[in-house]
């Protein structure tokens, strides 16, 4: 059987069933949609947005769910997922109830491969800088030894939009 392009070409569309997560985003009105396709596929923000300033961050409840402002840390934590895709800058916040020592350390891990980061520690007034990382070997580690207990800022920024950071 022999059948022209567009034969086929409208059987195939005849038959198909738009996915619910795109329709409308990716083809609208049969015409691509080259911003909804991009945005199918690309990172979206991690749930601790916004979290652009040290302000932001200090006017978050400490320790709640979605919070960048972590709240009382007194054990090690790992936190996974974390992107940089909508800006540059990133803020934490955390508090201690002792003096650090030095197994006592903030550090971000990333593929160095794909983007450099760079953490600083700051002071609970946010301009304050306590110490800083700035390498280009995947990880950033500053040292909490010898910082008193309190609550203190992390800023981690990059040069360009970058996905996969992880805080520990």
């Amino acid at each position: 059987p022999t059948a022209s392009y567009t034969d086929v070409r409208n059987a195939i569309l005849d038959s198909a069933t738009p996915a619910a997560s795109v329709d409308g985003k990716v083809v609208t009105d049969g015409v691509l949609n080259p911003s909804g396709a991009l945005q199918q596929i690309a990172p979206t923000a991690d749930g601790y947005e916004e979290n652009d300033s040290a302000g932001e961050v200090l006017a978050k409840t400490p320790g709640a769910a979605g919070s960048a402002h972590f709240g009382l840390i007194t054990a090690q934590t790992t936190i996974t997922g974390l992107n940089m895709v909508d800006d540059s800058t990133d803020w934490f916040a955390f508090t201690t109830n002792s003096v650090g020592d030095a197994q006592s350390f903030v550090e971000i891990n990333f593929n160095a491969s794909q983007h450099n980061l760079g953490l600083t520690l700051y002071a609970s007034d946010g301009t304050t800088v306590l110490g800083s990382s700035d390498g280009s070997t995947g990880q950033e580690r500053v040292s909490l030894d010898g910082i008193a207990a309190g609550t203190y800022l992390m800023k981690v920024t990059s040069g360009a939009a970058s996905p996969g950071p992880g805080i520990r």
